[in-house]
């Protein structure tokens, strides 16, 4: 049903994704320190930023515009994980459901659940090869592929160097 609504999303490797993670993390850590000179103790954060989200008039409009395309960004970013391990972006939603449901009273081992969900999708490994939303980040065509150029890579160490 949903395979009409295919976005123009790639795929995303695990590298990246933490990149982006810590990335934006720091910056926004930075841009906190030097607009409202407070330092963020908990500078890496895993996922979605929503102080300002969600108190909107204790900020500035720009840091709010800021934090919403940063999520905005990050939902892309997500989308594309979700992608490069072969499931559609769509998955995302049950994420983005038990973020919701765990801010309801009693319900907080939800959040333990959402946590170990976006640790799943940050270090679960892609697949080899291109899949259905695109090639292999780093060009592989097979696992077979990958072993055949790490078998030639360790053949043409030099004597000495391994």
């Amino acid at each position: 049903m949903f395979s009409m609504f295919k976005w123009p999303i790639g795929r995303c490797g695990r590298g990246a994704m933490f990149l982006w993670l810590v990335l934006g993390s720091l910056g926004f850590s930075a841009i906190k320190f030097f607009a409202f000179q407070q330092i963020d103790i908990g500078a890496i954060q895993l996922g979605f930023r929503s102080g300002a989200l969600t108190h909107p008039a204790a900020f500035p409009l720009w840091y709010v515009a800021l934090e919403a395309a940063f999520n905005l960004a990050l939902i892309v970013v997500a989308i594309a994980r979700l992608h490069d391990i072969g499931k559609p972006g769509w998955w995302l939603l049950g994420f983005v459901a038990l973020a919701g449901l765990a801010a309801l009273p009693g319900l907080s081992i939800l959040i333990v659940v959402a946590l170990v969900l976006w640790l799943a999708l940050l270090f679960w490994p892609g697949t080899f090869g291109p899949n259905a939303y695109g090639p292999h980040p780093l060009g592989w065509e097979s696992r077979e592929h990958y072993e055949r150029q790490m078998r030639e890579l360790r053949e043409h160490v030099p004597p000495g160097k391994a």
